[in-house]
């Protein structure tokens, strides 16, 4: 569906990552100029990704300002110094992030899973930091940011 006062943007499509390279969107989700968002990524890990290994990220790795997905185990987002499951191991999975400008929660919605089998049931998470994200990062996809412009 469209809707008339929401800007909808798709950034990639089929696009593998392999640890060597990244995609800078120049999106900043974070800055004091912008407006609220919710983000859908459909993604996948392999078996072979390394802890910390991050898929997406609007993320100041010096300050954990802002958010990543990122691999620890199982899939998990990072909003600051708080976390969540959002998958389990390698499973093809869809992860929504909504932001409201301003706020210092993130709502995460996601599938979890239930001992060693993935489970089809949909779970939320409100994750509620101690103060407000406010970043020039900018939402990269294959890596984490740095604030000197480097990458991993």
């Amino acid at each position: 569906p469209t809707f008339s006062n929401v800007n909808e943007l798709t950034i990639l499509e089929n696009r593998f990552f392999d640890g060597t390279e990244y995609y800078d969107t120049n999106i900043k989700l974070f800055d004091e100029d912008a407006p609220s968002f919710t983000l859908a990524i459909d993604y996948e890990f392999l078996n072979t990704t390394s802890n910390n290994g991050t898929l997406v990220s609007c993320y100041e790795e010096t300050g954990n300002e802002g958010f990543r997905l990122r691999y620890s185990s199982n899939p998990d987002i990072q909003w600051g110094d708080r976390n969540v499951n959002v998958g389990y191991q390698d499973n093809r999975n869809i992860v929504v992030i909504r932001h409201q400008k301003g706020s210092r929660t993130m709502f995460v919605y996601g599938f979890n899973m239930e001992g060693s089998t993935y489970s089809m049931t949909p779970v939320s998470a409100e994750l509620v930091r101690t103060r407000s994200t406010v970043s020039d990062a900018v939402l990269s996809l294959g890596a984490v940011g740095f604030g000197d412009g480097g990458h991993d």
